[in-house]
Parts: structure tokens; sequence; C-alpha cells
């Protein structure tokens, strides 16, 4: 159950219930456990060094602003790569340029925020 409620615990409650429903009938029934605050679902992935992949969608970059917050994430073990609008970043040099430095904080053990 912590598995799917962490890939699935964001979103919208309709859509959360019928896969939860969809697991409990194909995979192993999930009974009526409480859901773990979501902060804790955050924080369960950051800390499990087998988890791939986090994505936080929010609007105007508040995930960003609750992980430090909440101390989930520090400026010391995090890098932070965001996206511009300005007309040169469209180039190919500066697309480039960021994805070296995703694969250089790959080799690396720290959380990378994009």
């Amino acid at each position: 159950q912590d598995a799917v409620l962490r890939n699935f615990g964001g979103s919208e409650a309709k859509h959360k219930a019928d896969i939860c429903h969809l697991f409990s009938e194909m995979v192993l029934p999930m009974g009526n456990i409480p859901e773990p605050p979501v902060f804790k679902l955050v924080s369960d992935n950051l800390d499990d060094e087998h988890a791939r992949h986090l994505m936080l969608l929010t609007s105007q970059s508040a995930a960003l602003r609750l992980l430090f917050q909440e101390k989930l994430i520090t400026h010391q073990d995090s890098r932070i790569i965001l996206g511009a609008c300005f007309p040169g970043d469209e180039t190919d040099s500066f697309h480039a340029q960021q994805l070296r430095e995703v694969q250089g904080c790959m080799d690396k053990p720290i959380s990378l925020v994009l």
C-alpha cells in the first residue's frame, strides 16, 4: 500500500481511489489502513536509496519552498535547476549545458530538483 500511495498519493481523490481499488482487486487487498501524511510519503521516497525519481507537481514552485521549509532537503545536499523563459535559453547549447549538469548530479549523493 505504501508504494501505491507514494506513487499516487498526491492525485485527485477519485483518481487515487480508482487506483487503490484496482490494486486491491488485482494484486493485494489494501484494506482500510489510514493514509500516511503526504510529507511522510515524500520523506520516505527521499530517504529510500532504491527510489529513483520523485515528481511533485505544484504551481509557482510551491513544492520547492515546502521541501526546504519541512527540511526534507537542504541547500547543502541538493542542486536546483530552474527552467528559464528567456529566448536565449532555447538554444541547443543551453539545453546541452543543462543536460550535462543533470548528468553530473546523477553521480553524486544529492537531490536534484528541476
